[in-house]
Parts: structure tokens; sequence; C-alpha cells
């Protein structure tokens, strides 16, 4: 893609998603009811869904690891076609950010 409409540049990381019925106390421990990975932070969700509205949109900023995070956030990306990554790197020495969440229904 030469050109982009809008350039987003920023924080890109894999968000881990814990749902839970309570939140967990000394005294008694909790069961996730659910437990998933997603793409996460501000510029990746922000350029994931101006891509997806067809807008032309290319994504830069932190660079991600070749690790299990880094596979999930590298093959999302590439399943939005408006989408350009080209300047996105990927590090064999880095970790991919994560943010981990407990969520309570």
């Amino acid at each position: 893609m030469a050109d982009c409409d809008v350039l987003v540049y920023g924080p890109i990381a894999i968000d881990n998603i814990i749902r839970i019925p309570f939140l967990p106390t000394p005294e008694v421990d909790v069961i996730p009811t659910e437990d998933i990975y997603q793409i996460g932070a501000a510029a990746a969700n922000t350029a994931l869904w101006l891509a997806t509205w067809q807008v032309q949109t290319r994504l830069c900023g932190h660079g991600i690891g070749h690790d299990y995070g880094g596979e999930i956030v590298w093959a999302r990306l590439q399943e939005v076609p408006p989408l350009d990554i080209s300047y996105l790197r990927r590090y064999h020495e880095h970790n991919t950010p994560m943010i981990r969440c407990l969520v309570t229904d």
C-alpha cells in the first residue's frame, strides 16, 4: 500500500481476558469461566477498527516478539486487508507486551 488515509502509531499488545464469576479472596479461590487471548492496546485496536471500516490504515509503533502473543497479534493484523503492517517490526529478543484482565460477570 503506497498511501494510507490514516497512520496509527503507538502501543501494540496481546490482551488475556479471564472471565470469573467473582473476585478471589485469600479464603476463596475462583475458577475461570473463559480465558481468551486477543489483540490489544490503543494503537492496534484503533487501526483494526479503522481497517474493518475499509479505511486505508497503516499501523506502526512498538514492535512485537516472535513469541506466543506476537503470533496471535501478527495473524490477526494480517486478516484485515486495508491494514498496512509493513512498518511493524518483529524481534526475536523481544516479548510482546501482555495485558491480563480479570473480568467479573
